[in-house]
């Protein structure tokens, strides 16, 4: 018997989850001089499973200041990275339910302030960093792919 929205396969003495497809986990190198950065693949459709950070630093006393130039991503109400961990026979498992989406940190960490999460395909707003580093972190579930986004980033003056 299967229950279709956890994909769990059930049989009268066991319950497996269905591993999950690989998730592409990578840190892009560091970016300290002004450019742009794009989905991979842009203008093409970025790939399913995505998990990137991109991080910008500038000299201390400057900030950063990011304007996008195309954004399309799966689109969702809440824009959200939802993680479940379910115990099964003394074993934790995990499952994902998540959008795509594109989180930009006031920071240089996950855990930094965050100063905000897109997706869809409408055009974010300006963002500055409060200090000299911002990190980008772009999440792709495994259902619908779309072009991704391209952004500039430039070193303000405080």
């Amino acid at each position: 018997k299967q229950i279709p929205f956890f994909d769990f396969t059930t049989t009268a003495a066991t319950t497996t989850p269905t591993p999950p497809p690989p998730t592409t986990t990578m840190t892009i190198p560091t970016i300290t001089v002004d450019g742009t950065i794009t989905s991979p693949g842009y203008p093409q459709n970025y790939d399913n499973n995505l998990d990137l950070k991109w991080l910008i630093q500038v000299p201390l006393g400057l900030v950063i200041q990011i304007s996008f130039l195309s954004f399309d991503l799966e689109s969702h109400s809440s824009c959200k990275y939802v993680r479940l961990l379910i115990l099964i026979k003394d074993k934790i498992n995990s499952l994902h339910f998540s959008y795509d989406s594109l989180t930009i940190y006031d920071g240089d960490s996950t855990s930094s302030p965050i100063l905000g999460t897109y997706c869809g395909n409408t055009i974010p707003p300006n963002q500055i960093s409060s200090g000299n580093e911002a990190l980008l972190h772009l999440n792709s579930d495994g259902s619908v792919t779309y072009t991704g986004f391209q952004l500039e980033h430039q070193q303000l003056g405080m």
